[in-house]
């Protein structure tokens, strides 16, 4: 369906441009001053004036207002593999880059299942503590299979040696087989540990803990909630320093419905929320899409410049608008379908200064004309800066085509037109700002 081609090769631009100039680190970044009171001051949005029948929703340390009823987009509902779960969201209509990380590092990642009941999260509870006993079972007897056959070389050894062999070669094998017990010995270790439950003294939640690795599950009002925090090698802290920062972060998280704001500083994810001190390193990227209009994802990606590298605004905006204008087949006929172009131009995330770029293509399909666009809006943020982070607000609307083949949901209609959505994408814009706390995040060392 020529629609459906077009659309990949609107994709294909668009990844090999990214690909090119995705990310940037913090050091590629000229050195700037610290914010000014002005800048800092801007973070809040002051001037911005809520429509009285708009939604306040919250994402990392900001909020926006939504001028109709939304639904978190979360891959988590993609998967098929969370047993009982029906994914109720196409593969096809997510972020692909969705992050809900908390603590630095990826220290802490977060999946979260909206609609799930308390027996699906204490199923997997369940599967992952089997899992664990399972693999020490194994471990075991394999540790009691070796063992048996040290035994029994050391008796070949003595009543009937192998000629070619000296006593050097028996004392060497030897060795070696009891370096290799010794390993099993301590990974049957770990993985005894790894199935130690924990307990955060609530009974919304529980845990499984390891030696630097553990799992939290908490089930909350219809929403299912998994943790997991990994080893990893640049994380200095002692065992039982990990252990205790995981199993405070569990106590603290606190679930919250669509649309409840905490007030105190923290961290919000979709229907979640860490308190802190305002200074902890966060990531999250989600996408909603409002009820009335499916076709059309809003992505927000919020993150702490100089903790992890982030996209470079101005790169991603250009090449959003540039595309079709690359070498080759597929780009040219993406440029003959071009509707409009978005920049790259100067635009504002609520009072703050940032870059955006799009695209809008016309597409036929039948006796059917719609429009298909993306738009792309960042604000670099300053380093180390809570108040005033990295956002971006991304822009992609879905065809019919695009979900032909989804077995979880078929679009039944085609994207609303790119001036309805661009209206949206402009009100969202104006919103964003830092979430107003007590104490104020302004005031915060």
């Amino acid at each position: 369906m020529r629609a459906r081609s077009i659309l990949i090769g609107l994709g294909a631009s668009v990844a090999l441009l990214l690909s090119a100039c995705k990310t940037s680190n913090a050091d590629d970044a000229p050195p700037r001053p610290h914010p000014s009171a002005k800048d800092l001051a801007q973070a809040l949005n002051t001037a911005y004036r809520p429509s009285p029948s708009s939604h306040l929703e919250c994402l990392g340390r900001l909020v926006f207002n939504v001028d109709g009823l939304m639904t978190w987009a979360l891959s988590a509902n993609t998967r098929q593999d969370h047993k009982g779960n029906v994914p109720v969201l196409s593969w096809e209509i997510r972020s692909g880059d969705e992050a809900l990380d908390y603590g630095g590092n990826r220290d802490l990642t977060i999946l979260i299942y909206p609609g799930a009941t308390r027996e699906q999260m204490e199923e997997e509870y369940q599967e992952k503590a089997d899992a664990h006993i399972g693999v020490a079972k194994k471990l075991a007897e394999q540790i009691e299979l070796e063992e048996r056959l040290a035994v029994k070389a050391k008796e070949r050894a003595r009543t009937n040696p192998d000629p070619r062999l000296t006593p050097e070669d028996y004392r060497h094998a030897a060795a070696v087989r009891a370096e290799d017990i010794a390993s099993l010995k301590r990974r049957l270790a770990d993985a005894q540990k790894g199935s130690d439950v924990m307990d955060f003294g609530l009974p919304d939640r529980k845990g499984l803990g390891g030696k630097r690795s553990f799992l939290g599950f908490i089930w909350s009002d219809g929403v299912y909630y998994r943790f997991a925090m990994i080893n990893d090698s640049r994380d200095t802290r002692s065992d039982a320093e990990r252990k205790a920062w995981f199993i405070d972060v569990m106590k603290r998280f606190r679930p919250r419905k669509l649309y409840e704001v905490p007030k105190e500083r923290g961290v919000c994810v979709p229907y979640g929320f860490f308190p802190d001190n305002g200074t902890v390193p966060f990531h999250t990227v989600a996408g909603f899409r409002y009820n009335d209009r499916p076709n059309v994802l809003y992505v927000i990606n919020t993150q702490v410049v100089g903790q992890a590298p982030v996209d470079n605004t101005l790169f991603i905006a250009t090449s959003r608008a540039s595309v079709g204008l690359l070498a080759g087949f597929a780009n040219e006929e993406v440029a003959k379908l071009i509707k409009q172009r978005i920049g790259p131009r100067r635009a504002h995330i609520g009072e703050l200064a940032a870059e955006q770029g799009g695209a809008v293509v016309r597409l036929t399909d039948g006796d059917r004309q719609f429009d298909n666009y993306s738009v792309y809006t960042g604000y670099m943020g300053w380093m180390d800066s809570h108040i005033l982070p990295f956002v971006a607000v991304d822009m992609r609307s879905f065809t019919q085509a695009e979900t032909a083949q989804s077995p979880i949901e078929k679009l039944k209609t085609d994207p609303p037109p790119f001036e309805e959505s661009k209206a949206r994408l402009d009100a969202l814009l104006k919103s964003v700002r830092l979430r107003p706390t007590d104490p104020p995040m302004l005031a915060q060392p």
